[in-house]
């Protein structure tokens, strides 16, 4: 989840984590907080091991509820907590049964190419924020040791290259030249 709030970072929204807010029923716990330009925005991240399967319509139903319960509880001062709006961002697209719910409600969805041309890989293109993960050669305990050492997308193996020490020299010399290809061929 670091690197969404990575690139949310990226694009000048200022980016706070994981909080656990009071509503008028109950307390929410929430995934982020987005603000730029005096607009505060809930965000609820989805990640999905299969980049094949879709985000589902009970995680938009989810987001509303919440939205509107933390939204009253703010009115009835148990929170300092306003949201102007809510964006799921997920990994894979929203089913279409999703999708049209947020777009009725009010919801805004930001996933893979979604809105075509807009989605989270092109957020993840503009600033050039390609994650770790999609270098072929990485194995799982890399990628933990790489995470552990706050390495999560490929400039930041470029740049703190040095500063990793739970790799050998060769393998971090074999991911670079494979991330500096990656590079090469945008």
């Amino acid at each position: 989840m670091r690197s969404t709030f990575d690139k949310f970072s990226a694009h000048g929204y200022e980016v706070t984590p994981n909080r656990v807010i009071q509503g008028f029923c109950v307390t929410h716990e929430i995934d982020g907080i987005l603000v730029r330009n005096g607009e505060t925005t809930y965000l609820e991240v989805k990640h999905h091991i299969d980049p094949h399967s879709y985000t589902p319509f009970d995680v938009t139903l989810a987001a509303k509820a919440k939205w509107e319960d933390i939204n009253e509880g703010f009115r009835r001062s148990l929170s300092n907590h306003f949201f102007d709006r809510v964006l799921i961002v997920c990994n894979t697209k929203m089913t279409l049964h999703a999708k049209t719910y947020a777009d009725c409600v009010g919801l805004d969805h930001l996933g893979w190419n979604e809105p075509y041309g807009q989605g989270f890989d092109s957020l993840i293109d503009e600033k050039e924020l390609y994650p770790v993960t999609i270098l072929k050669s990485l194995k799982e305990e890399e990628r933990d040791a790489l995470s552990g050492s706050g390495i999560l997308t490929l400039k930041q193996l470029l740049e703190k290259r040095k500063e990793i020490v739970n790799l050998s020299k060769v393998r971090v010399s074999r991911l670079i030249k494979e991330a500096k290809g990656i590079f090469d061929l945008r």
